[in-house]
């Protein structure tokens, strides 16, 4: 195997496939393997490389992951002279790839051609490695078109990171695996296979070689030849196993891999990437945000749950994406003629490559779009404006009776205290007081028992006379009913005040009201479904306009939620054009606006401040958002399988608590 001091990761690829073979008790064979560096720059050299490791070596083949463009003319000469087999990948370009095509990237980049009008193809399979973060941001305002190789970056990177005997160098284990490090496991693999059915066809091959002197076919064995012998002969058995080169066929971490006579590869798969300045977004909290540092450029600006699942989206697939916003801040709805609005329209019209927000999977939409897998599901619930406190009250102890009855007690008092006087002047027997000494009653005194008794303290004051006695044991009856109707009555109306904010709300006041014999405000009526909402003709509700929500009340055969699009039909007023509005308008009315929204939305809106706006409802429309592709999007099965593995590691639920509930801006009590 032939190598350069610049990939000596090649190398350990090489090492580590030798190896892993080697270590197969199973196989018939073992390998040798002799491993030269060689320089690139100096043609005549390599060529003298490939000659004493040919002949004074013993070398069957030669492998060559990597050569410049002019070594590797001379060491396909040389290999086609001496018909010895040489497996490697050729270049495309006379010069160092990787350094041509930085070149062309920043001249694009300085140049005007990077308007969106110009569209540039890249013949060499540049998108199969990962660019370094400086070349693709050249590519932010124009439009690509290029090619890459399939490859399983993941067997490649365990064998990298296996530390074996056989290989001593070592990769970093963070770096992406290459297209060339793809390349040399494949074409060591396919030597390997090469060998393994020269053996299987060992009888069919031994009268070609008995005509070899210098070959032994029972161990693979070659005689050395003296480099400096003067007649170099051709190298018979390379036909042989050139000619089993040509029929290997196998599953690479590449693709396919199959050869035509000429020994260039056939049947190989070629992936079509399209580049273009945007992948669509919808700003909405708090999936997609702009930050507030205005230095920021690219995807930095944004932050959010959408703009970190693109970001673990493109960890996971190894992409290279930027945010863009749509144009016209709508997820897309049909006009009922021919074309779609918003993101859904972007992506019919191959404007964007995907779009990711609180988008709703439906069947209208699914039927000119791919969607993913969903990575979210939501329902249909209101928004309501919490009840505000009201003003203090003064004299809560006065609230338990009304106005009217504290009145009458007043009076009551006034009543009897005469009556009391009266009776008792008329009367012959005397009252006696806690002294015991017989006094004639005064109007006073009488006013002091009445009052007493209201109280319950002692006045020094007892009725003797029956007439008396009689008006006491009235009086006492009386009191004794309005302290327990007051007693209760307060304890009542505590009870009520402690839960009047939990209580789903109708006029989102409280009013003083009296029902005769009680005081008390007035709770909310309850609110807990879409049911009570559409019964009621008092507060108004609007949801957003052009969404799916409004299709789903459009077109639902629920008879409440029918109602309820008939009285928002009526009305355009009770539509919003975005979820902010809405908000606005449920925080401005007074309680007397609902709007009506996806949950996660409702979730996080209501725990930004003023904190003063809460969730009613559930399970009305149960909805799934996912990212939206165009029809026959190479990237819908990448992405299914990057959604799969972000849920199984448990990243998409971390995410959605990093952005509800641990930036909550409101502290709950528990009442």
């Amino acid at each position: 195997a032939l190598f350069d001091h610049k990939h000596q990761n090649l190398q350990t690829i090489f090492k580590q496939a030798i190896h892993q073979h080697n270590s197969n008790a199973s196989l018939k064979f073992i390998v040798e393997t002799a491993q030269e560096f060689v320089d690139h720059n100096d043609p005549t050299r390599v060529v003298r490389q490939l000659q004493c490791l040919h002949f004074n070596r013993g070398i069957y083949a030669f492998l060559a992951p990597h050569f410049e463009a002019y070594a590797y003319k001379s060491a396909l000469s040389f290999a086609n002279t001496y018909r010895v087999p040489l497996v490697g990948s050729s270049p495309l370009f006379p010069h160092h790839e990787k350094t041509h095509f930085t070149l062309i990237a920043y001249h694009i980049q300085d140049t005007a051609m990077e308007r969106h009008t110009f569209h540039y193809l890249l013949t060499n399979l540049v998108l199969s490695d990962s660019w370094s973060k400086e070349v693709p941001a050249a590519f932010n305002a124009v439009n690509i078109t290029s090619f890459a190789l399939p490859s399983d970056r993941n067997e490649l990177r365990k064998l990298i990171q296996m530390k074996t005997s056989s290989a001593n160098a070592v990769i970093e284990e963070e770096k992406t695996p290459t297209l060339e490090e793809s390349l040399a496991l494949d074409s060591t693999r396919v030597l390997l296979q090469a060998f393994n059915l020269i053996i299987q066809s060992q009888i069919n091959i031994t009268k070609a070689l008995e005509t070899e002197s210098v070959v032994s076919t029972v161990n693979f064995t070659r005689k050395v030849i003296d480099p400096t012998c003067p007649t170099l002969k051709p190298f018979k058995f390379g036909e042989i196993i050139a000619s089993h080169l040509k029929i290997t066929s196998m599953n690479g971490i590449t693709g396919n891999i199959e050869f035509h006579s000429t020994g260039l590869r056939k049947n190989y798969t070629i992936e079509v990437f399209e580049i273009t300045n945007n992948g669509n977004f919808e700003k909405e909290e708090p999936f997609l945000m702009l930050k507030k540092d205005n230095s920021l450029s690219g995807n930095d600006r944004f932050e959010g749950f959408a703009a970190d699942l693109m970001a673990s989206i493109a960890d996971t697939l190894e992409l290279q994406y930027k945010i863009q916003l749509v144009n016209d801040s709508k997820y897309g709805v049909f006009d009922g003629k021919s074309s779609w609005s918003g993101m859904i329209g972007q992506l019919i019209r191959h404007e964007v490559h995907m779009a990711i927000a609180p988008l709703t999977i439906t069947n209208e939409r699914a039927s000119v779009v791919d969607f993913s897998h969903p990575f979210m599901t939501s329902d249909i619930t209101m928004m309501f404006k919490k009840p505000s406190s009201g003003p203090q009250d003064m004299f809560p102890f006065v609230r338990p009776l009304s106005k009217e009855v504290w009145a009458a007690i007043v009076l009551a008092v006034f009543v009897v205290t005469v009556i009391f006087y009266v009776v008792s002047k008329l009367s012959h027997d005397r009252n006696v007081t806690e002294t015991n000494q017989s006094e004639g009653i005064s109007l006073c005194s009488s006013l002091s028992y009445s009052v007493g008794v209201l109280v319950y303290q002692v006045s020094g004051i007892y009725p003797h006379s029956v007439s008396s006695r009689i008006v006491s044991s009235v009086w006492w009856l009386f009191v004794f009913i309005v302290v327990t109707s007051y007693l209760s009555n307060l304890t009542a109306n505590s009870v009520l005040t402690k839960m009047k904010f939990t209580l789903y709300h109708i006029t989102g006041k409280y009013e003083t009201i009296s029902d005769g014999f009680l005081y008390y405000d007035q709770m909310p009526v309850p609110i807990s479904s879409f049911d009570d909402l559409a019964k009621q003709n008092v507060i108004k509700y609007g949801l957003l306009r052009n969404s799916s929500t409004q299709t789903f009340f459009k077109e639902s055969q629920n008879p409440a939620v029918s109602r309820m699009w008939a009285t928002i039909e009526a009305r355009d007023d009770l539509l919003v054009d975005t979820y902010s509005e809405g908000v606005k308008k449920v925080r401005e009315s007074d309680g007397q606006y609902v709007f009506i929204m996806e949950s996660p939305a409702n979730d996080y809106l209501n725990d930004r401040q003023p904190c003063n706006t809460y969730k009613v409802g559930k399970h009305l429309n149960i909805v799934e958002y996912g990212i939206a592709l165009p029809r026959g999007s190479p990237l819908r099965d990448k992405v299914n399988l990057a959604i799969l593995m972000l849920k199984d590691k448990g990243v998409i639920t971390m995410l959605k608590d990093r952005w509800w509930r641990d930036r909550s801006q409101c502290k709950y009590l528990d009442v």
